[in-house]
């Protein structure tokens, strides 16, 4: 623990004052938890909306950044846990495997208030593949990130914006190509995987090897577009977390 005030990571976007829903949100790679901002008007009123501002970036640029999974992941639950109300915790690429093991440690604190956690763009703890980006070049770390369309090449050029994301894009790099999921590793609330149809890192096996890491129900779900899908149509895939608040049929695989 770095002993960062558990405060820091959390911005909220939206605060109803009888909130029905607490969707926590975990951002991707290099992110910001302003990736985010805007699905305030996509969501009812009666959802609260937070996401997860990591340190390194931003308004936290200048803040030590965790060395590893579990020092994140600790920072992040300790952050949520003042909540009592159920959580629906939805992570992109990087971000999925933050929020399973944020919930692993909420679950674990008590009787966990994750009520569903979503994970998008990522391949199940036990099917992550090994790489080792970290330890890539400026050059080929940026190139990759244009490639999966992490940042809009409109601004790509602008080399102060690559100064600024580059640190915090390697850290997030190695915490996750340095990561192992426990053995046992798994949640008792459901999950559902959201797939990019076209995503050239994750392909629908390993999106659905998520089903491993629960002990309840499982769901996959696959939208138009490659890995940033998200970015290209975020009203249908908050239209899709908001289904996942109200009673659904038998769970399956579509």
């Amino acid at each position: 623990m770095t002993g960062v005030a558990a405060g820091a990571y959390l911005r909220r976007y939206s605060q109803p004052p009888a909130p029905t829903t607490h969707l926590v949100c975990f951002p991707h790679a290099g992110g910001s938890a302003a990736a985010y901002r805007g699905w305030t008007a996509l969501l009812p009123p009666s959802v609260r909306l937070t996401a997860i501002q990591y340190s390194g970036r931003q308004d936290r640029m200048h803040e030590v950044m965790p060395a590893s999974m579990d020092e994140l992941a600790d920072e992040v639950a300790l952050a949520l846990s003042r909540y009592a109300d159920p959580l629906l915790l939805f992570g992109h690429s990087f971000g999925a495997t933050v929020a399973f093991e944020v919930a692993r440690r909420l679950q674990r604190w008590g009787p966990g208030p994750v009520e569903h956690l979503v994970v998008s763009g990522r391949p199940g703890p036990r099917a992550q593949p090994r790489t080792a980006k970290h330890l890539w070049t400026d050059d080929e770390i940026w190139d990759d990130m244009l490639r999966l369309g992490g940042v809009d090449r409109e601004l790509a050029g602008v080399p102060t914006l690559r100064e600024l994301v580059l640190p915090a894009l390697r850290r997030d790099y190695l915490i996750i190509e340095t990561y192992g999921p426990a053995p046992d590793a798994t949640v008792c609330c459901p999950i559902t995987a959201f797939l990019g149809a076209d995503d050239p890192e994750v392909d629908r096996g390993q999106a659905e090897a998520w089903a491993r890491s629960t002990t309840g129900a499982f769901r996959l779900r696959v939208f138009e577009g490659a890995h940033f899908y998200l970015s290209a149509r975020p009203a249908r895939v908050v239209a899709e977390l908001m289904s996942l608040t109200r009673p659904t049929p038998t769970p399956g695989r579509d």
